[in-house]
Protein backbone atom coordinates (compact mmCIF):
# COMPACT_ATOMS: atom_id res chain seq x y z
CA UNK A 1 0.00 0.00 0.00
CA UNK A 2 1.41 3.41 -1.37
CA UNK A 3 0.46 6.50 0.95
CA UNK A 4 0.89 9.74 -0.36
CA UNK A 5 0.47 12.79 1.47
CA UNK A 6 1.39 16.51 2.10
CA UNK A 7 3.73 17.34 4.26
CA UNK A 8 4.62 20.61 6.37
CA UNK A 9 8.20 20.85 6.77
CA UNK A 10 9.23 20.04 11.16
CA UNK A 11 10.90 22.44 13.17
CA UNK A 12 14.95 22.38 11.52
CA UNK A 13 16.46 19.20 11.94
CA UNK A 14 13.77 18.53 14.42
CA UNK A 15 13.93 14.59 15.87
CA UNK A 16 10.46 12.82 16.86
CA UNK A 17 11.31 10.65 20.01
CA UNK A 18 8.69 7.81 20.11
CA UNK A 19 8.61 5.69 23.35
CA UNK A 20 5.53 5.06 26.19
CA UNK A 21 8.06 5.52 28.73
CA UNK A 22 8.01 8.76 30.44
CA UNK A 23 11.38 8.50 32.15
CA UNK A 24 13.09 7.39 28.90
CA UNK A 25 11.58 10.16 26.91
CA UNK A 26 12.91 12.54 29.37
CA UNK A 27 16.31 11.17 29.64
CA UNK A 28 16.29 11.15 25.77
CA UNK A 29 15.25 14.66 25.39
CA UNK A 30 17.69 15.75 28.00
CA UNK A 31 20.54 14.20 26.43
CA UNK A 32 19.39 15.06 22.54
CA UNK A 33 18.64 18.71 23.80
CA UNK A 34 22.56 19.15 25.49
CA UNK A 35 24.06 17.61 21.80
CA UNK A 36 21.98 21.33 20.70
CA UNK A 37 19.02 18.94 18.73
CA UNK A 38 15.56 19.57 18.58
CA UNK A 39 13.18 17.15 20.14
CA UNK A 40 9.65 16.63 19.25
CA UNK A 41 7.93 13.76 21.38
CA UNK A 42 5.43 10.83 20.66
CA UNK A 43 4.34 8.16 23.38
CA UNK A 44 2.12 6.03 20.87
CA UNK A 45 2.13 4.72 17.57
CA UNK A 46 -0.87 6.00 16.14
CA UNK A 47 0.18 9.56 17.77
CA UNK A 48 3.96 9.09 15.77
CA UNK A 49 2.15 8.19 12.93
CA UNK A 50 -0.38 10.79 12.80
CA UNK A 51 2.35 13.41 13.53
CA UNK A 52 4.84 12.29 10.37
CA UNK A 53 2.22 12.43 8.13
CA UNK A 54 1.98 15.97 8.41
CA UNK A 55 5.42 17.07 9.42
CA UNK A 56 8.97 15.93 8.16
CA UNK A 57 11.63 15.44 10.71
CA UNK A 58 15.35 14.78 10.37
CA UNK A 59 15.03 11.67 12.13
CA UNK A 60 12.94 9.23 14.04
CA UNK A 61 14.28 7.74 17.35
CA UNK A 62 11.53 4.68 17.64
CA UNK A 63 11.38 2.44 20.79
CA UNK A 64 10.70 -1.03 19.95
CA UNK A 65 7.83 -1.95 22.53
CA UNK A 66 5.26 0.53 22.51
CA UNK A 67 2.55 0.03 25.34
CA UNK A 68 -0.04 -0.07 21.90
CA UNK A 69 2.67 -1.40 19.58
CA UNK A 70 5.59 -2.36 18.07
CA UNK A 71 7.97 0.60 17.11
CA UNK A 72 8.99 -2.30 14.38
CA UNK A 73 5.79 -2.16 12.73
CA UNK A 74 5.82 1.76 12.71
CA UNK A 75 8.99 1.92 10.77
CA UNK A 76 7.65 -0.31 8.41
CA UNK A 77 4.67 1.65 7.93
CA UNK A 78 6.52 5.01 8.12
CA UNK A 79 9.06 3.85 4.90
CA UNK A 80 5.42 3.49 3.05
CA UNK A 81 5.18 7.65 3.17
CA UNK A 82 6.87 8.62 0.21
CA UNK A 83 8.22 11.73 2.64
CA UNK A 84 10.05 8.83 4.83
CA UNK A 85 11.41 6.65 1.95
CA UNK A 86 14.91 7.97 2.71
CA UNK A 87 14.94 8.88 6.64
CA UNK A 88 16.68 8.85 9.33
CA UNK A 89 14.78 5.64 11.29
CA UNK A 90 16.23 4.70 14.42
CA UNK A 91 14.50 1.40 16.31
CA UNK A 92 15.97 0.73 19.98
CA UNK A 93 15.40 -1.72 22.35
CA UNK A 94 15.61 -2.51 25.96
CA UNK A 95 16.35 -5.82 25.77
CA UNK A 96 18.50 -8.09 24.27
CA UNK A 97 16.69 -10.34 21.12
CA UNK A 98 17.72 -12.90 19.22
CA UNK A 99 15.65 -11.57 16.15
CA UNK A 100 15.66 -7.52 17.16
CA UNK A 101 18.33 -6.84 14.26
CA UNK A 102 16.74 -9.13 11.59
CA UNK A 103 13.51 -7.63 12.16
CA UNK A 104 14.49 -4.02 12.12
CA UNK A 105 16.29 -4.02 9.16
CA UNK A 106 13.63 -6.01 7.64
CA UNK A 107 11.05 -2.74 8.45
CA UNK A 108 13.60 -0.48 6.85
CA UNK A 109 15.41 0.65 10.09
CA UNK A 110 18.49 2.68 9.20
CA UNK A 111 19.77 1.69 11.98
CA UNK A 112 19.10 -0.40 15.23
CA UNK A 113 20.24 -0.14 18.46
CA UNK A 114 20.43 -1.08 22.06
CA UNK A 115 18.82 1.53 24.42
CA UNK A 116 22.24 2.05 26.58
CA UNK A 117 23.18 4.96 29.42
CA UNK A 118 25.95 5.58 27.02
CA UNK A 119 24.20 7.30 24.05
CA UNK A 120 27.73 7.66 21.95
CA UNK A 121 26.54 5.35 19.37
CA UNK A 122 23.21 7.06 19.33
CA UNK A 123 24.82 10.47 18.97
CA UNK A 124 27.40 9.42 16.16
CA UNK A 125 24.55 7.89 14.27
CA UNK A 126 22.81 11.33 14.32
CA UNK A 127 25.40 13.00 13.37
CA UNK A 128 26.67 10.46 10.59
CA UNK A 129 23.32 11.21 9.39
CA UNK A 130 24.04 14.87 9.24
CA UNK A 131 21.33 15.53 12.22
CA UNK A 132 22.39 17.81 15.01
Amino acid sequence: METTNTTKQGPDGAILLVDDCEIDRLLYRTVLSRAGMTVAEATSMAEAYTRCTVSQFAAVLIDKNLRNGCGIELCRRLRELDNYRSATLIVMSGEEESRFSVDAEAAGATHHIRKSADFTVLLNLLRESEIG
